[in-house]
This record gives structure tokens, C-alpha cells and sequence, in this order.
């Protein structure tokens, strides 16, 4: 057995998304395609001839070099033909990186520090689902029922627009080349046929919109908003009802994505969803003094 680091160049992409795509399990954030655009500086850990592997994103900070979670990807997923192998790669970081700080959604060592988002189990049946929600969430559907109308004709750029606008405020901390990546991530998406845009219109007018990506089964809810309008009559309620409602025959679970932010997984958990979890490991093994000064500029 032969565990290497491979850097970007030297990874058959091909082959890597196609054990993904031969997978019954649903690795989307996986697939190099998703992180060539979201990440570029990533490498990957490999077992044997891509029997195991994860990949691993590389940061630099003037003369450091360290492992730190990517923007918009949650945690690392491994894939494996052996499930037992995941621990052969965790150990690898363990023994070989010096400064890390990356989140995985393996339970084979359990983390001190848990991140949490929320997911929803998908029933065949609507009206099954409809009963897990809370009774204030089916009395907003219920009372504005009749105003809001659902269209799933929104482009990329409509909702990039539209989002950048409600939210201009809320991602002042990115920068644009942080942008640019999702952009370009969000485009792409769409262009492989795995994009969902729902937009919720009051007399014409644009006051939610949401973004889903739709692969194997699982609907991955990852960005959605309402102007001032939208939040009054409830707009993005019925977004998250009208995808349920549209879908629910396809997929067997709604990925939230996020959050760790108290408000957002209580709205997420109005139609159900639990909390999940997932593992932080942070560790600094750089030898003093090098060590003390690292985590001053990683503040």
C-alpha cells in the first residue's frame, strides 16, 4: 500500500471524478472540477491507484505554508473503496502536517471543536413532510399562500444580481476574487445540468430567490435570499415548500449546507431539518519560535 501527496498537476483528474461518478454515495463537493474552481492551490492524498483519496487544500501566507478549509466547502470528504483506509489518510495529516485547520465529516476521530449544519430527510410523500414542519411555518404558507408566485426560469446572473444586492452588506468581507470563484462556480454548475434557481415573485417583481444544486439524490441548499419585500410576505418559506413540494419524488435528502448561526438553523429546523455535525481539527506543531509568531498571524 502506497500513500502519496500528488500536487495538482500530477492528479488524473479523469479518473478521480470517475470513481466519484461510479459511487453510489453522493460526493459532489469532491469532484476536481468543484475544487479547480472554488480552491485552485489544492493537492490530494492518494492510496495505491485511486482506491483512496482525499484532497487537500494548501494555503500560503508570505513564507507560510499551511492547510486551512476553503470558502463555500464545508468539509473534506473522503472517498473509498475501503472505508477502513480513511483512517490511513487522517493518520497521514496527523504525522506529516505541521499546521492545519480543516474540517471533515469522518466520525473516525472525534474532534473537540464540531461545526453544525442541518439536514432534512426527504419522505416520497409531501404530505408526510408537511406535518415535520413547525405550526408557524405552515401558517405562513398558509396566509400568504396566494400572493407569492414560483418561477424556475431565474439565471445565474439574476440571482448573482439579486443576491449581491440584498446581501451587500452581509459579504462586504469578501473580496473579488472571492466572488469571481463563486460566480464561476455557480456557472458552472449550471452548465452541467445541476443547478435548480427557483425565484419567488410578488405582482412581477423579484423578492426571493434561492440556488440548489441537485446530485445523486441529495439537494444541497446553498444560497438563498429576500429584500425587505420577500422577508414580510415569508417569500423564502415558500421557495424552501415549492422545492420540497417540486422534488421530493427525486431526492431523498435536503443538505443545508450551513449553519452554525443560531437563526439561520432555527428556519432550516421550521421545516424539520436536524442538526448534523462535523469535526474541526486545528493544530500548530511548528517547533518555538517559529510556533509563537504563526499564531500571531493567524489571528
Amino acid at each position: 500500500m502506497n500513500i502519496r501527496i500528488l500536487t495538482n498537476k500530477e492528479i488524473d483528474k479523469i479518473k478521480w471524478d470517475s470513481k466519484l461518478n461510479e459511487s453510489e454515495i453522493d460526493h459532489f463537493f469532491l469532484y476536481s472540477w468543484v475544487w479547480d474552481i472554488l480552491h485552485p492551490d489544492w493537492n490530494a492524498l492518494v492510496i495505491d491507484d485511486y482506491e483512496t483519496f482525499m484532497p487537500l487544500p494548501i494555503k500560503k501566507k508570505m513564507w507560510l505554508v499551511y492547510y486551512f478549509q476553503p470558502m463555500f466547502i464545508r468539509e473534506i470528504s473522503f472517498f473509498s473503496e475501503k472505508e477502513e483506509r480513511n483512517q490511513l489518510l487522517f493518520e497521514f495529516i496527523e504525522q506529516n502536517l505541521k499546521l492545519v485547520n480543516l474540517n471533515f465529516n469522518t466520525k473516525i476521530v472525534i474532534s473537540k471543536i464540531k461545526g453544525k449544519y442541518q439536514e432534512l430527510t426527504i419522505d416520497s410523500n409531501y404530505d408526510n413532510i408537511n406535518k415535520g414542519y413547525k405550526t408557524n411555518t405552515r401558517r405562513i404558507l398558509k396566509k400568504n399562500g396566494q400572493n407569492i408566485s414560483m418561477k424556475f426560469d431565474l439565471s445565474v446572473d439574476e440571482f448573482l444580481s439579486f443576491f449581491k444586492k440584498v446581501k451587500e452588506d452581509d459579504i462586504s468581507h469578501l473580496n473579488s476574487k472571492t466572488l469571481v470563484r463563486l460566480s464561476n462556480f455557480l456557472h458552472e454548475v449550471k452548465n452541467r445540468n445541476k443547478a435548480i434557481l427557483v425565484g419567488a415573485y410578488l405582482n412581477n417583481e423579484l423578492v426571493s430567490a434561492a440556488y440548489f444544486i441537485e446530485n445523486k439524490k441529495t439537494l444541497y441548499f446553498m444560497k438563498g435570499t429576500s429584500n425587505s419585500i420577500g422577508r414580510k410576505e415569508g417569500a423564502l418559506f415558500h421557495i424552501i415548500d415549492f422545492i420540497i413540494k417540486s422534488k421530493c419524488q427525486n431526492i431523498t435528502k435536503i443538505d443545508f449546507v450551513g449553519s452554525n448561526n443560531t437563526a439561520i438553523a432555527d428556519f432550516y429546523k421550521k421545516f424539520g431539518a436536524i442538526d448534523k455535525s462535523y469535526q474541526v481539527f486545528k493544530w500548530n506543531k511548528l517547533k518555538a519560535p517559529f510556533k509563537i509568531v504563526v499564531d500571531f498571524l493567524m489571528k
